[in-house]
């Protein structure tokens, strides 16, 4: 193989992965978007409670689609966590009733899961 015939391999082959790069970078900023989405309507739900503001079904049922959408972006990344995750929208569709130790016990604790999926996806940030 000539090196003009390498060259033009290279020339070919290094827009394709630039492209495949830029891709995946939007999907890691998509899913950190999802997380500090769910992690904060998650925040403002509780603030909320603690205010004296009876709970509500419908913003249960919205948290539960929240941390269900940021399970499905990080499941590429991360089968273990993206699980984890969904427990969190299963927690929320049964009506955030679950006791102090079955939330340790499945590891779902709100600061936890943002920190594991934060330090996750942060890793995986090409500086720009």
């Amino acid at each position: 193989m000539s090196w003009e015939a390498v060259l033009g391999a290279i020339n070919i082959l290094v827009p394709i992965l630039d492209s495949r790069r830029a891709r995946e970078q939007e999907h890691v900023e998509l899913t950190l978007n999802a997380l500090s989405t769910a992690y904060h309507a998650t925040q403002a739900y509780f603030a909320d409670v603690e205010s004296g503001v009876v709970p509500s079904r419908r913003e249960q049922m919205g948290l539960a689609e929240k941390w269900d959408h940021v399970s499905i972006l990080i499941r590429r990344y991360d089968q273990n966590l993206s699980s984890r995750l969904s427990l969190k929208s299963r927690f929320w569709r049964e009506g955030g009733a679950w006791d102090r130790q079955q939330v340790a016990h499945a590891n779902i604790g709100l600061e936890n899961v943002r920190r594991d999926g934060r330090v996750m996806l942060m890793l995986k940030q090409r500086p720009s």
